[in-house]
């Protein structure tokens, strides 16, 4: 599966009113409903997703699990305090091997392929973070709850995403692209020629006219 632009948007800013005029251009340039995107996938963005919602109201939105699994470990690491946990030895368990445990049980859930096998990936989980009762509150109350049949394998794969699950490959050619673009102080006809050179450099050469 090939990854390809369709259009690139300049916006003052990442708030709501500019995210709303970047996607009703894209509406607009698509014409028709039956071209309209069925899919969209973002990360944990309020005004993004709320944009979504009200220009495309007929797409299914889902979220990226990398950045909700970055916001996991970060909570896990500010949250789950270990000084007081020892193995069975005796020893004290590292701080690192508490957030590995936590994010592994917690990947476990995100790639529950069935409604049983969430619940018990869901139990293991409470039970992993037993002596962890402020983190375990916001990974139901602030995620599962609200977001999980947007985030989780059992829901997402009832809808054709053709094996797009996560922003991974919009960002990557995000990445790539601003390599090309010189400076975000250049002008509109020196950015257009940067990205006609990535598009030269994906293209075949022996395609092109001589």
């Amino acid at each position: 599966m090939k990854t390809f632009f369709i259009a690139f948007a300049y916006m003052m800013s990442e708030r709501q009113d500019s995210v709303n005029w970047a996607l009703d251009r894209c509406r607009e340039m698509l014409h028709s409903k039956d071209l309209y995107v069925k899919v969209v996938i973002t990360d944990w963005d309020n005004a993004l997703m709320n944009v979504v919602e009200k220009v495309f109201p007929d797409t299914t939105p889902l979220l990226c699990p990398y950045h909700i699994g970055q916001n996991m470990r970060t909570k896990c690491k500010f949250d789950c305090k270990v000084k007081d946990l020892r193995c069975k030895n005796g020893e004290a368990i590292k701080p690192t091997s508490v957030v590995t445990t936590v994010v592994t049980a917690w990947l476990d859930i995100v790639d529950s392929e069935t409604e049983e096998a969430y619940i018990d990936n869901w139990t293991r989980f409470k039970a992993v973070c037993a002596k962890f009762p402020k983190l375990l509150n916001y990974v139901e109350k602030t995620i599962l709850n609200p977001v999980k049949v947007k985030l989780l394998s059992f829901w997402v794969d009832k809808n054709f995403h053709m094996g797009n699950t996560t922003t991974d490959r919009t960002e990557s050619a995000h990445a790539r692209l601003k390599k090309y673009l010189s400076s975000s102080m250049s002008d509109f006809s020196t950015d257009w020629k940067s990205v006609h050179d990535l598009k030269l450099h994906k293209a075949d050469i022996s395609l092109l006219p001589k």
